[in-house]
């Protein structure tokens, strides 16, 4: 379940990647979903791969996710703000 569960991610992130290819740090979302679809084909291909194999190859999608949300935050600040009046 795990494996299915990360190729369904990856797809969706890379392809939220290209979404958001005007915004600046798009390059790590897509670099996140490629990861994160390689992490799951890698799984399922290997499901008989002893569980620290899983471990690592689950922490590096993550680390990785992490590092994408953080330079995404820092390109969101950077927009400018809209003024909204009541």
């Amino acid at each position: 379940f795990l494996a299915i569960a990360l190729i369904i991610a990856g797809v969706i992130r890379t392809a939220n990647a290209f979404i958001l290819r005007p915004i600046s740090g798009w390059g790590w979302v897509l670099f996140s979903g490629i990861l994160t679809l390689l992490t799951g084909v890698l799984i399922l291909s290997s499901p008989d791969s002893p569980f620290w194999v899983l471990g690592i190859f689950l922490a590096i999608d993550i680390l990785f996710q992490g590092i994408n949300y953080l330079t995404f935050a820092g390109a969101i600040k950077q927009l400018p703000h809209s003024s909204t009046t009541v």
